[in-house]
């Protein structure tokens, strides 16, 4: 996802999200969040995410949780162009042989506000 995000693909970015995928943080739906990645990708065209400290905790055989946190730059509005750190913890399930992207919940740790 952050490979596509840095080469502007929303496709690649957004096939992950399931369709009942939720952002808990901004209240999000899976058509909310692709609005929200083009209308930033129109802005600026330079978004960028580094992903660092990711750990995955497995529920099951289908189900998983990951904590991660990422630094989001470029942006215009929600994602700032300065950059943005945040902690974020993100649900998945398993379809057929594909991790799918159910809910994300994040939270800023350092950055402009």
């Amino acid at each position: 996802m952050a490979q596509a995000l840095a080469e502007g693909d929303v496709r690649g970015v957004m096939s992950p999200l399931a369709d009942d995928f939720s952002g808990v943080t901004w209240n999000l739906d899976a058509r909310g969040a692709r609005l929200l990645l083009q209308r930033e990708l129109r802005a600026r065209e330079q978004l960028r995410a580094r992903i660092f400290d990711i750990e995955v905790d497995l529920r099951g055989e289908s189900r998983a949780v990951a904590t991660f946190q990422a630094v989001l730059t470029g942006g215009s509005g929600l994602i700032p162009e300065t950059g943005r750190w945040y902690r974020v913890e993100s649900g998945w399930r398993l379809d057929g042989n594909d991790w799918k992207l159910v809910s994300a919940e994040w939270e800023p740790v350092a950055g402009r506000r």
